[in-house]
């Protein structure tokens, strides 16, 4: 049987012809990628800036603030990981077509982002992964192999929702332990389908989310009882005592204790929204106890 072409939406040669000269100003710049780039697919740019508005930023002060910078200098970059991608994309699509079946046809789109990396969502009434080239670069993950591991994750969020849908579930857990649930499925998931890698590991970045797991666990646990705001253990931009993206680490750990009980990941994914409740405050409180014991 005939191997079926993942569909991509590149973007990058538009553009590079119309905004990625235009960086001798952070204004300048956010005008042409607004007025000249993304004007060509406006849905897309509507959907790009819709999370900002409905959590009250500004996305021109976070543009400036996070996006204008790598453009400005890691053009080459960018320009890399676009080539990397085209190449990666198909043989992971087809490995992702392999695990869910038929019915998991998905939408690539390389884009010039407004401050994501990857983001597992919708466009155009299907299934889209999108891979947002000035994010990649500012985190340094343009090499293939730290690609394919943000690829795979991505794609892991698109199984566990799947799988969710087919078990008549809604796609998602929502609240605190629900991210942590999620992003936890979509990190293991994303090991199964690429090379085991964490693209988020930089330096000593693994070593230290092992080492001060007791003391993540305990802060994760209080902030999902307390405010429910566990963006510090997820955004890049954000840390939890110095280290950043600690909650991809926690997670994936809780759905490894759920695989070593016994359960496949195909049972994992169709948890009643009170079974990962029930699970992840049980995991944390785990971890934070020998916090509480060591101390």
């Amino acid at each position: 049987m005939l191997s079926q072409a993942p569909q991509i939406l590149d973007t990058w040669t538009h553009f590079v012809a119309t905004a990625g000269d235009c960086v001798e100003s952070a204004d300048g710049f956010l005008d042409s990628w607004y007025g000249r780039y993304m004007s060509r697919w406006p849905s897309l740019r509507a959907l790009f800036l819709r999370d900002y508005e409905e959590q009250g930023e500004s996305w021109r002060e976070l543009g400036a603030k996070f996006i204008y910078p790598p453009v400005r200098h890691r053009m080459p970059a960018m320009a890399r990981a676009h080539a990397s991608l085209l190449e990666i994309i198909p043989e992971i699509d087809g490995r992702y077509r392999a695990l869910l079946g038929g019915r998991s046809a998905m939408r690539y789109v390389i884009c010039v982002d407004m401050g994501f990396a990857g983001w597992a969502g919708r466009y155009g009434g299907r299934r889209a992964v999108f891979l947002g080239l000035a994010q990649i670069a500012r985190l340094g993950w343009h090499r293939a192999a730290a690609l394919r591991d943000l690829l795979c994750h991505e794609l892991g969020h698109h199984a566990h929702g799947t799988w969710r849908r087919r078990a008549r579930l809604p796609d998602s857990v929502r609240g605190a332990v629900g991210r942590l649930y999620g992003e936890g499925f979509a990190q293991r998931l994303g090991h199964v389908l690429g090379d085991g890698r964490w693209h988020q590991a930089s330096g000593d970045w693994l070593r230290r989310c092992r080492q001060q797991m007791p003391q993540l666990a305990a802060r994760f646990l209080a902030a999902a009882q307390s405010s429910g705001d566990v963006r510090p253990f997820f955004g890049d931009w954000l840390s939890v005592d110095g280290l950043s993206m600690t909650g991809y680490f926690m997670g994936h750990e809780m759905i490894r204790s759920l695989e070593r009980s016994g359960m496949s990941l195909a049972q994992i994914a169709r948890l009643e929204a009170s079974q990962v409740e029930t699970t992840a405050i049980a995991f944390l409180q785990s971890f934070a106890h020998q916090r509480n014991t060591a101390g």
